[in-house]
């Protein structure tokens, strides 16, 4: 504390203000504690309410005045005297007696089985008030009496969140570290068994020289050995990159672990033993996961005849394991994956590279740490290098072929040859990191150069005047655009089909990926209903070859992709035989299906009963006049694509708004429409942009006039303003923006978004 600041004294609670900062210092040798000092600027002394809120302090029980000092010839015969430990409360006498008799029998409880012990009804007592219990259990404090407060443990076995602070409270110099407390609790466990008769019975005569472990221990303790190897490996590789005093503790750790290690042979047959020898086992690798990280477990390479995927994609480590089991799996894992990028690198083999990443991705980086986080970073990085630069020289590859083809076409190139060039270049420039070769400049110069020189030319070659109309009533510019993402779409659609018959689940993803805001911003309203369709079917192939997808849902799908692709051409009975098909599915799986398939199935099923009970009314007039012939089917006009109830887009907008509201209250981070599919745990099916649009709206129908809207928190990929957020504001009434101001004004009202809910 600085200088000029009043001494602080032990009547008082105080509260640290200013900088407060916690300074420690390492051991200087080995043995020797760690040292450490709150630093802070100065004191608040808090009132009587806030100094009880704390639990550090409780008000005495004073009365109003004095008593009046009785006479002595009225002074009773005096009572016989109370030892000074049973002055306490009577509760504290019972749970003191109680503890003994736990200490007798050298065991340790927890509050519910004390409770029961001692017939009270202590489940509703808070926590500071068992803590003041417990503390009035072993007071007064004798020098050399073992304190029974710690024989009270959590229902994990592990000493109490407030033990440190009983330990304060009965001026105890407390460990200051965890692991230091826990080890600290052990030994006075020991100790008050030791003081209050606790003996192990000595093991009879007839018996053998000690009872075996049993087979679920001894494979616990062998699992523990291999565990205490690999960590004594790392923190032997560890040791030659530490110098000074960081050194020695590290050392004198792995000296002790490699003592305990060659212990095993001789207590292994002996069961009691050996549970000592796990107890201290796992001290030791506390200790060194705290010094040297989590062990790196020796696995062996993988097969080149057998690159399997490994465990960790198929069946990842279950949330019940222990953190020990999970770091040796992942850490085996990381290994594998990083021969198998070897055995993909030396083959030049990108998709497999390609596959090794997604196994790469599922592996929990949060719940490792030490070495294998190292390297699986490592590896990440690895992996997005050299797929990137492969990824790269083919698109420069693909790029020369393509401007090679151009310069030696026969016939001069027609301008809708030159603009399906122009767009396939675009897409291959995307994938090119920086600045392309001076070739390659060169080339994409003059072609776009040839592009911008050449007239728009319908189908039929009569070219058209700078005013005329174009057939869906844009003006000549949008036409053009029109066509310019047509051209770009229509390659799109080649590289999936291609994609889909080798069976390459990532292109597919990736072309899709970028046909998605063609798809939904560049294609006029008539191709937009055109390749609906297609992206429905892509969107399903999809999702049938995702290998996390259960198989009874992408079966359903499957069913359900055959029925769109074969539409209205189907008989009544194959749209019945498929409906049977999927309701036998449905009984077999005991999960709802996701919101889109429930849409799709109603809707077969919905035509389906409009054929059966139209059916007996198309036949009533053939057979009144036989004669009279029967008009055909007319010709019509592509049906819009199907798009999902107003009920079922306002009951995903009310789930959709709680998620926003919580995401506003916890500091306004902005959410991408995968985000918020992953808040809403898989309720938000995949929307065709119209359907977010009127969602987003439905969202902020309730929010008023002046307050910002909870749409705004929706974002592009990149944590930009989405592009519906014009949309939103327009249908919802609200003033117009000009689109240079947009930006500004969307990043102002997120500001004022947060501002609004952080205290609500």
């Amino acid at each position: 504390m600085p200088h000029d600041t009043p001494r602080p004294t032990e009547q008082y609670v105080y509260r640290l203000a200013g900088a407060v900062r916690l300074l420690v210092t390492e051991a200087d040798r080995p043995g020797e504690s760690t040292r450490w000092a709150v630093r802070a600027d100065s004191l608040i002394q808090l009132k009587g309410l806030d100094a009880e809120r704390t639990g550090l302090w409780r008000p005495p029980v004073a009365l109003d005045e004095p008593l009046p000092a009785p006479k002595p010839a009225m002074r009773p015969a005096p009572a016989p005297t109370v030892p000074a430990q049973s002055q306490g409360s009577r509760t504290a006498t019972v749970l003191r007696r109680a503890l003994e008799d736990v200490a007798r029998e050298g065991a340790t409880t927890t509050w519910k089985q004390l409770a029961e012990r001692v017939g009270l009804d202590l489940a509703h007592l808070p926590d500071p008030k068992r803590r003041d219990l417990l503390v009035e259990v072993d007071k007064p404090r004798a020098r050399n009496r073992s304190l029974l407060c710690v024989l009270v443990c959590a229902p994990s076995g592990r000493p109490l969140s407030y033990l440190a602070t009983m330990l304060r409270l009965l001026q105890v110099p407390a460990p200051a570290s965890e692991s230091a407390l826990y080890r600290w609790s052990e030994e006075q466990i020991r100790a008050a068994h030791t003081a209050y008769g606790h003996r192990i019975p000595p093991v009879p005569a007839s018996a053998a020289v000690a009872e075996a472990p049993r087979p679920a221990e001894a494979r616990a303790a062998q699992k523990q050995l291999t565990l205490l190897n690999a960590q004594l490996a790392v923190g032997r590789a560890t040791l030659p990159r530490a110098t000074g005093r960081r050194a020695a503790r590290p050392a004198t750790t792995v000296k002790d672990g490699e003592q305990h290690q060659r212990l095993y042979e001789s207590v292994r047959q002996r069961r009691q033993e050996l549970r000592a020898w796990q107890r201290e086992s796992e001290r030791l690798l506390d200790d060194l996961d705290r010094l040297i990280g989590r062990p790196l477990p020796a696995s062996a390479p993988a097969k080149k005849s057998t690159p399997a995927v490994p465990p960790a994609a198929n069946s990842p480590v279950s949330l019940g394991q222990d953190q020990h089991t999970f770091q040796a799996q992942a850490a085996a894992d990381i290994a594998r994956l990083t021969q198998l990028f070897k055995q993909a690198r030396d083959a030049d083999d990108l998709n497999e590279a390609r596959r090794i990443r997604q196994d790469v991705s599922r592996i929990a980086r949060d719940r490792l740490s030490g070495e294998p986080q190292q390297n699986l970073l490592l590896l990440r990085t690895d992996l997005q290098t050299w797929i990137n630069s492969r990824e790269a020289a083919a698109a420069y590859a693909a790029l020369r072929t393509l401007f090679a083809d151009l310069a030696t076409a026969g016939p001069a190139p027609t301008p809708l040859a030159l603009r399906s060039a122009m767009a396939h270049s675009k897409i291959l420039k995307r994938r090119c990191p920086g600045p392309l070769p001076q070739d390659l400049h060169t080339a994409l110069t003059h072609l776009e150069a040839q592009v911008n020189g050449e007239s728009v030319t319908p189908d039929d070659g009569a070219p058209l005047s700078a005013t005329h109309p174009s057939p869906s009533g844009a003006p000549p510019s949008e036409s053009a655009a029109f066509a310019e993402a047509r051209a770009e779409f229509a390659w799109l659609v080649k590289e999936i089909r291609a994609a889909q018959e080798a069976g390459d689940l990532a292109a597919v993803q990736t072309a899709r990926h970028l046909a998605g805001p063609i798809y939904g911003r560049r294609l006029s309203p008539e191709d937009r209903a055109t390749y609906t369709p297609l992206m429905r079917e892509v969107k399903a192939w999809c999702q049938e070859q995702d290998p996390n997808t259960d198989p009874i849902l992408r079966r359903i799908r499957q069913v359900l992709a055959e029925l769109g692709r074969a539409g209205n051409s189907l008989a009544t009975e194959q749209i019945a035989a498929f409906l049977d098909e999927i309701s036998s599915l449905r009984r077999q799986s005991d999960r709802r299906l996701p919101v889109l398939e429930e849409v799709q199935v109603k809707r077969w099923k919905r035509q389906l009963k409009a054929r059966t009970s139209s059916a007996p009314r198309r036949a009533a007039p053939r057979a009144a006049d036989p004669v009279k012939a029967v008009p055909g089917p007319k010709a019509t006009a592509p049906s819009p694509p199907d798009r999902l109830p107003i009920e079922t887009i306002d009951k995903l907008a009310a789930i959709a708004r709680d998620v926003l509201k919580d995401a506003a209250r916890s500091g306004g981070s902005l959410l991408t429409w995968g985000d918020l599919r992953l808040r809403m745990a898989g309720g938000l099916p995949h929307l065709h942009p119209d359907e977010q649009g009127e969602l987003l709206v439905a969202v902020d129908r309730e929010t008023p006039v002046g307050e910002p809207l909870l749409s705004t928190l929706v974002a592009s990929s990149d944590a930009s303003l989405h592009w519906l957020y014009r949309h939103v504001r327009f249908s919802l009434g609200r003033e117009r923006i000009p689109e240079p101001d947009l930006p500004a004004h969307w990043a102002t009202e997120v500001l004022r978004l947060r501002q609004n809910w952080r205290h609500r």
